[in-house]
């Protein structure tokens, strides 16, 4: 009897497993069975976009967001799963065709002037970029002369490994040598000071050891407000660095003086790697100084721009990898260049920028920190000319 009740109990357990088994199958098969689907979209290089950006060519609803990597050129694939208003599951394989469609950028007026004799090449020293190529084609259509005074029409074409590309047209004008005159023109600090201070304001200096023995009492006696100093510099691409011979007495007299204090280091990065260890190499030797003002990334070789092989992209990234790196030690940082190139090269956000535009009044459009409006100024406590700069508090 006990064992006819065991198998009866043991075949009642069966059976329940079997309909539980039979009722998930068919719950899955109605619920949760995975169907693939397919699908291809176009985005642009460097775009920042996310699965949740298509979900309305997606006819079901996603499980999840997922970041799409538009940094290069090319297919790249991702797999998500969602589900439809019957609560079937879908497992979609996409595919994102990521595409480059930004011509070229070609910074160059109507005429370029040369004098006799030049040896450079124009495709080196015109400056021009893409936003993804770090090396574009670049070729002078036209016939000219370096070794003839005259004036040549000429076009300028860039062409990125998309097939983008720009042209330009420009005058080439060769020219005769003749011996440069020094200007005696100056800014007397004075002036500036007239002009320019306000309340939501402080004129300062930028100084270096071309400034040679400077006497910051004079200089603070003068007006001045703050100076931003040279620690150091790159001795030229994958060069060593060097800091500035003047550097710890500019700092110390200066302080001394009550003036508030910035430093700036002169860079030839050309990687996110060099750029970073630069960084790291300002922090090191400023040693137990205080800041009053940021630490200054100057890059400015542009004759040689061509040829460090770099795309808008990857010539930004490089000078963000400085200023962050800064920045994650608890220091300010700022951007360092002039208008043209602020409003043609850089494109940093979030940093502090300092404008270089040299006239009585800037048009530059963007927001900058301070504004460096003369290398022609006249200060007591330096002997010849030495930059004026606006602070903007």
């Amino acid at each position: 009897m006990k064992n006819k009740k065991k198998v009866f109990i043991i075949l009642g357990v069966v059976v329940f497993v079997c309909l539980v088994s039979v009722v998930s199958v068919v719950i899955y098969k109605k619920y949760f069975k995975i169907y693939p689907v397919n699908l291809k979209f176009d985005v642009d290089v460097y775009s920042d976009k996310n699965l949740f950006d298509f979900k309305d060519s997606i006819a079901c609803n996603l499980e999840e967001n997922q970041k799409i990597d538009t940094k290069k050129v090319g297919i790249t694939q991702l797999t998500t799963m969602c589900r439809d208003n019957d609560k079937k599951r879908y497992k979609y394989i996409i595919d994102f065709n990521v595409v480059d469609t930004v011509n070229p950028k070609i910074i160059l007026k109507d005429s370029y002037t040369v004098t006799e004799g030049y040896e450079k090449s124009l495709t080196d020293v015109i400056i021009s970029v893409d936003n993804y190529d770090d090396t574009p084609k670049r070729e002078i259509i036209g016939e000219y002369d370096f070794n003839k005074v005259g004036s040549y029409k000429l076009v300028y074409k860039v062409t990125d490994s998309s097939g983008n590309f720009a042209t330009q047209d420009f005058t080439l004008n060769v020219v005769p040598k003749k011996k440069s005159t020094p200007s005696n023109s100056y800014i007397p600090f004075s002036d500036a000071l007239r002009d320019y201070k306000a309340e939501n304001t402080e004129i300062g200096i930028d100084v270096s050891k071309w400034q040679g023995e400077i006497d910051f009492k004079k200089v603070k006696e003068a007006g001045a407000e703050f100076a931003i100093i040279r620690i150091g510099h790159q001795d030229g691409f994958n060069g060593e660095y060097i800091i500035d011979p003047y550097f710890e007495q500019n700092i110390k007299n200066a302080k001394e003086n009550g003036l508030k204090i910035g430093v700036y280091f002169y860079s030839y990065a050309n990687s996110n790697e060099e750029a970073k260890k630069q960084a790291n190499w300002v922090i090191d030797n400023l040693s137990d100084y205080k800041l009053d003002l940021p630490i200054v990334y100057d890059w400015e070789s542009w004759s040689n721009f061509n040829s460090v092989n770099a795309s808008l992209y990857k010539f930004n990234e490089i000078a963000a990898t400085f200023l962050e790196e800064i920045e994650n030690n608890n220091y300010d940082s700022m951007l360092y260049s002039s208008k043209n190139y602020l409003e043609n090269i850089w494109d940093i956000k979030n940093h502090k920028v300092w404008l270089a535009h040299y006239t009585n009044k800037t048009n530059y459009q963007g927001e900058y920190y301070i504004w460096q409006m003369c290398s022609d100024g006249r200060i007591d406590g330096i002997n010849g000319d030495v930059d004026i700069d606006i602070l903007y508090k």
